[in-house]
């Protein structure tokens, strides 16, 4: 009487002639896992689940090409200054915030689009690598550099920021788009300024739609 091995031999045997007789189908780690199934698969059905559990299989491959490619979306963030005190619209404080967001994507996974810096608030848009801190642990980062840089330029005392801050995730890029003229606008709204692009304390970052 056939053995068990010898049965499972003969079922790889016809499944190893199967792909001689069809070369395009050889070699491919993919291909090899799902050949490794069917004769699993048929040494159940013919033998049963204890002679299937035993045979060997190669650990399934991962596919670069079919990994999530998971964008992060882009975030809209607005901080304000404690006791609305207008201290940002200047050189010190631009040159200071710039230089603290210019060091967040290495740092803290954080990319920072466009900005604006009224007197008493800063309005930005972010976006979060896939490993980034959480967006609240990445803002009292920066908020704290910025609070001690500033509190010693512009001679003031702490502190510097609300606690709190104001957030929206956006849907689209087209939303980002509005979003920004609505914002970049607030100075000649405002009066500071006759038109948006006059206005000196704005700026972009890193372009955030890639």
């Amino acid at each position: 009487m056939e053995t068990v091995m010898q049965k499972r031999g003969r079922i790889a045997s016809r499944t190893d002639a199967f792909k001689k007789a069809n070369p395009a189908t050889r070699a491919a780690p993919l291909q090899i896992w799902r050949r490794d199934a069917l004769v699993a698969f048929l040494t159940l059905v013919c033998l049963g689940p204890a002679a299937a559990l035993s045979f060997p299989m190669m650990e399934r491959p991962h596919l670069p090409h079919l990994q999530p490619s998971i964008r992060q979306p882009i975030v809209f963030l607005t901080i304000v200054t404690h006791e609305r005190r207008p201290i940002l619209a200047c050189a010190p404080a631009y040159e200071i915030l710039r230089s603290i967001w210019a060091n967040s994507p290495s740092l803290d996974g954080w990319t920072v689009g466009q900005y604006v810096l009224m007197p008493d608030h800063v309005h930005l848009f972010a976006r979060a690598a896939t490993d980034a801190k959480p967006l609240a642990r990445w803002v009292q980062t920066w908020k704290s550099l910025s609070s001690r840089r500033l509190a010693a330029d512009l001679k003031i005392t702490p502190p510097i920021w609300q606690k709190n801050y104001f957030d929206r995730f956006l849907r689209s890029a087209d939303n980002y788009g509005e979003k920004w003229n609505y914002v970049a606008a607030n100075p000649a709204r405002k009066g500071l300024v006759s038109t948006a692009e006059a206005w000196p304390w704005q700026g972009k970052m890193e372009d955030l739609m890639f």
